[in-house]
């Protein structure tokens, strides 16, 4: 099995929104069976905390991985936001073949 590494540089710390993105990546991951090896955040930086690494053993392609990390992202940064991005965020995880609803929640639409 291959080595994969995800990152960011994004402000894990400082950002909840970042700190929901890898929360979602782990979920994702745990549902795709792809194992986690190792987390880290920066502590060397001027400003310790900026940037984060995740350590995955996977044979998956780049292209998977980018669409797990995509799909992290847009759930985390997107769940709220206007129909056009939930709309987005929704279709990365339908390509992942998960509940979208279990990340974003049900659509307004659907609810009422």
């Amino acid at each position: 099995m291959g080595i994969r590494v995800f990152f960011g540089s994004d402000g894990f710390l400082e950002n909840p929104l970042v700190r929901e993105e890898v929360r979602v990546l782990r979920r994702l991951l745990n549902l795709k069976k792809i194992e986690e090896l190792g987390f880290g955040v920066d502590t060397h930086n001027k400003k310790p905390g900026q940037s984060w690494a995740m350590v995955v053993r996977s044979d998956e392609g780049t292209a998977t991985l980018a669409t797990i990390l995509n799909a992290a992202h847009a759930a985390a940064f997107y769940r709220n936001s206007m129909a056009e991005l939930r709309s987005l965020a929704r279709e990365y995880l339908d390509s992942l073949w998960v509940n979208a609803d279990e990340f974003l929640g049900a659509d307004e639409e659907e609810s009422e």
